[in-house]
């Protein structure tokens, strides 16, 4: 007869186990602009290497103009540094979940 405890513990470590590879299966990655550009004028999350060295490489939303262009979504600047990466903006959240 196999122990409820055992039984419910197994099952919890499946879910888990499931839920951890789903997890990474959808997780985003950082697209390198050397491999292609995003949909213009769509929201992303680019990866900003600034022209002093000594600056971390920041993250902000954007928007790609096209050839080359990137603008800031919340001032509307052009962006005059380096944008290295990109990723898709997660789905916003919908009522009820």
């Amino acid at each position: 007869m196999t122990d409820p405890l055992i039984a419910i513990t197994d099952g919890l470590h499946d879910a888990f186990e499931e839920g951890y590879k789903q997890g990474k299966a959808d997780a985003m990655t950082w697209i390198p602009v050397s491999e292609r550009m995003p949909q213009e004028w769509w929201p992303v999350l680019g990866l900003i290497q600034y022209h002093d060295e000594k600056e971390p490489p920041a993250q902000q939303v954007l928007w790609y103009l096209g050839n080359g262009h990137w603008r800031e979504t919340w001032r509307g600047d052009m962006i005059e540094s380096d944008v290295t990466h990109w990723m898709p903006l997660p789905e916003p959240q919908k009522d009820g979940e």
